[in-house]
């Protein structure tokens, strides 16, 4: 599917051919219960930082000048913002990107990172809630 056929929210980033440096989903919990596994996506490709999100069937897409922080917490609880270095829990670090896509799915869009040798990583979006799923 074209990504032209999107409801797509900034400029698509032509990340093919490119180096992935680091890809870092930001979590979000609610009442101790992870809510979103990645309610916002950090990918730095080639030393520069991309961000990805959704909000219900729509894709938003962003340059950021820095990456990820995490939102700080009280010390006796737990950030409701945890990151997760996807980079290092799937061996991702130095990949070169094979190519990205977009698609509708039943109830939501997903967005899929390729990878060189054939390894993929989605972000599903379904009922405004992402999973991430590696393959």
């Amino acid at each position: 599917m074209a990504v032209e056929d999107l409801d797509v929210v900034g400029v698509w980033p032509d990340l093919t051919g490119k180096t992935l440096d680091q890809l870092i989903a930001q979590e979000s919990w609610f009442e101790g219960e992870l809510d979103d596994e990645a309610n916002v996506i950090w990918l730095q490709v080639a030393g520069d930082w991309h961000r990805l999100y959704f909000d219900n069937d729509a894709i938003y897409w962003a340059t950021a000048p820095n990456g990820p922080r995490a939102k700080d917490a009280a010390p006796d609880e737990e950030p409701e913002f945890p990151l997760n270095d996807l980079t290092a829990k799937f061996s991702l670090g130095g990949a070169t990107v094979s190519s990205t896509n977009g698609q509708w799915i039943e109830d939501g869009t997903e967005v899929t990172l390729h990878f060189e040798g054939g390894k993929t990583v989605t972000f599903r979006n379904r009922f405004d809630t992402t999973t991430v799923l590696v393959g």
